[in-house]
């Protein structure tokens, strides 16, 4: 091994390093892209009403990307005020309003909403890929950065003793 190829092959494992860092980071991206964006309509909620302390209520799907309204039996629109969206989490916190009364405790109200949909089959396959890549970064390039390192530290040695 020359010393002149040295730079060379350094480069050559840093650039292997770099596309599949980039080759995860596209497949992770593209995981990411492929989710949807799903409307919800008249899903019921139980109301937690006449309490003292907020309720929550966990909706059936997180990650909402817009809450339009409750709706009560008679088809009204339960006032804003009257609760907290959590939108990541797709938690309602119900604040009793007395002011606001349009709903009985315990009644079932609908909720109309949007969330994005992330289990599709297009990020199952990139997270796959991505699992099957970490071993790569994790496991084949220190080893054979270390490999490289040790052939050289040989040669070093081996060179020096040969010139005696």
């Amino acid at each position: 091994m020359e010393f002149g190829r040295l730079q060379e092959l350094v480069l050559m494992i840093i650039g292997v390093g770099m596309v599949l860092g980039a080759g995860v980071i596209t497949f992770l991206s593209l995981a990411t892209a492929s989710a949807t964006v799903e409307s919800i309509s008249n899903e019921s909620v139980v109301w937690a009403g006449n309490e003292t302390n907020p309720t929550n209520r966990t909706l059936a799907h997180g990650n909402l990307t817009s809450f339009t309204y409750f709706l009560n039996h008679s088809g009204d629109a339960l006032p804003g005020s009257n609760y907290t969206i959590f939108l990541e989490e797709g938690i309602v916190q119900i604040e009793w309003n007395a002011s606001d009364y349009v709903v009985n405790s315990n009644d079932t109200v609908f909720a109309y909403y949007s969330y994005t949909d992330y289990d599709t089959a297009t990020e199952d396959t990139m997270n796959n890929m991505v699992s099957a890549s970490e071993p790569i970064a994790t496991t084949w390039i220190p080893l054979i950065v270390t490999i490289f390192a040790l052939a050289v530290i040989i040669v070093l040695v081996v060179r020096s003793f040969g010139a005696r």
